[in-house]
């Protein structure tokens, strides 16, 4: 049979043993989610830890660094593609979403007209506090502290504190 057809029937299998541990807690179970991770994504690098009752749609859209935390409750929607860097901290109950509706046709209800997809790109050494959500094609730069409830749309420049919803800069990370 065709290599595509096995791809299919391996990543449908994939998805069902994910789907069964994902709520289950313990070394074992977080080492299978990353295993099985690594198997469908397309880069998971050394030192990852993905908390129970992590959703990640489409993983095949993912592209993680090494030494990245991923806690309790987070949501990925990658189908436009998101590249997070090394050394990254996401605490619970974050969101990441590559898809917004389109919602400027006057000629179909929102729902009914369609999505965009654009990529999520998160440098190195970032932390999210809880409750962030990021949107289609942000930019999170090297060194980002991002607050608890922050909304980002767009870029956020290297080594500052962003928190608000919109994010904006609220200082420097290493000012006083």
């Amino acid at each position: 049979m065709h290599k595509t057809y096995y791809w299919k029937i391996r990543r449908r299998i994939v998805y069902l043993l994910i789907n069964l541990i994902r709520y289950v807690d313990g070394n074992i179970a977080m080492r299978t989610r990353i295993f099985l991770y690594k198997k469908i994504s397309m880069k998971m690098g050394n030192n990852v830890v993905i908390s129970p009752a992590v959703q990640i749609l489409s993983p095949e859209c993912l592209s993680m660094g090494n030494s990245i935390s991923i806690h309790e409750f987070c949501y990925f929607s990658c189908d436009g593609g998101i590249e997070i860097g090394n050394d990254v901290s996401i605490a619970h109950n974050c969101s990441f979403l590559t898809g917004s509706h389109i919602y400027n046709n006057p000629s179909y209800v929102i729902r009914d007209s369609g999505v965009t997809f654009n990529k999520i790109i998160i440098g190195n050494n970032v932390w999210f506090g809880c409750g962030v959500r990021v949107l289609s094609g942000s930019i999170i730069s090297d060194g980002v502290v991002v607050g608890a409830n922050t909304v980002v749309k767009g870029y956020l420049p290297p080594n500052t504190v962003c928190a608000g919803i919109p994010a904006v800069v609220k200082k420097g990370r290493f000012d006083s």
